[in-house]
């Protein structure tokens, strides 16, 4: 092991992705750096030679990812640079590779494969030791999916539809937000972040949320819904909100996810 800790950026506009790698990383010994959510940012951190790895989303506001590369590319002494991105195709792929990227990855990806990439292909991670198993952040991730996805189909929510998986990334990115579960902010942190992860938008995300508690209401299991959400149900007051739902549904899974430890 180093003396020195890696230095890591995360170059995210995704607070809940960040607030969960970080976490990883340092349970693995980098020094993870503030986050960084535009590309001006990223350029201040390399000019400042601050990082030893950047961790980058192309999609990224101010400058975007493709120009960021193209300037850190002929620098002297550049940081090594993995991408992590929903912005994939062969003409990006290519571009990204030009400009020295030492290794792409499409979202979404667990966190142990992201650790194994960088520590396979960077030359200043050549003495971190190998994971010898999934770290505890990517079996509760998987536990946490696993619930959630039992939760949407025993309230008859199909699979083929959007919202099914938009709200299954939902849940997911509360229960990652641990304390904060409760106090997520729906328009400003949730939706964007979902959409995002689906190359969608924000509004959109709503709607096919929207969409799918339509579909669970007319077509599921009454019962279940009884069960999950008691008064919500009531004539009087109808379908759930989005964020009632979802939130619902998250602190049950959360509860499940705290019985399995």
């Amino acid at each position: 092991m180093r003396d020195k800790k890696v230095r890591i950026l995360i170059a995210d506009n995704n607070p809940v992705f960040y607030q969960q790698f970080k976490s990883y990383l340092s349970d693995k010994g980098f020094d993870v750096l503030p986050p960084v959510s535009n590309g001006h940012e990223v350029i201040a951190f390399v000019d400042q030679k601050k990082a030893d790895i950047i961790l980058m989303e192309l999609l990224l506001p101010g400058i975007d990812g493709i120009a960021i590369l193209e300037q850190i590319h002929d620098l002297p002494n550049p940081p090594e640079i993995f991408v992590y991105t929903s912005l994939t195709n062969d003409v990006i792929v290519d571009l990204a590779n030009r400009c020295g990227v030492r290794y792409f990855m499409q979202k979404p990806t667990d966190f142990n494969i992201i650790y194994r990439r960088i520590l396979g292909f960077s030359d200043v991670c050549s003495n971190m030791p190998e994971p010898t198993q999934p770290s505890f952040e990517v079996t509760t991730h998987e536990k946490t999916i696993e619930i959630t996805t039992n939760l949407l189909r025993a309230l008859g929510i199909p699979a083929h539809i959007k919202g099914y998986y938009q709200m299954r990334s939902a849940i997911v990115y509360m229960i990652a937000a641990g304390e904060r579960l409760y106090d997520m902010r729906m328009t400003t942190e949730l939706y964007p972040a979902v959409a995002q992860e689906f190359n969608s938008t924000a509004k959109r995300v709503e709607r096919n949320i929207r969409n799918a508690i339509e579909v669970a209401w007319n077509r599921g299991s009454i019962s279940m819904q009884h069960e999950i959400f008691g008064y919500t149900v009531k004539d009087t007051k109808g379908k759930p909100t989005n964020a009632e739902f979802i939130a619902m549904l998250a602190d049950r899974a959360f509860m499940q996810l705290k019985k399995m430890r």
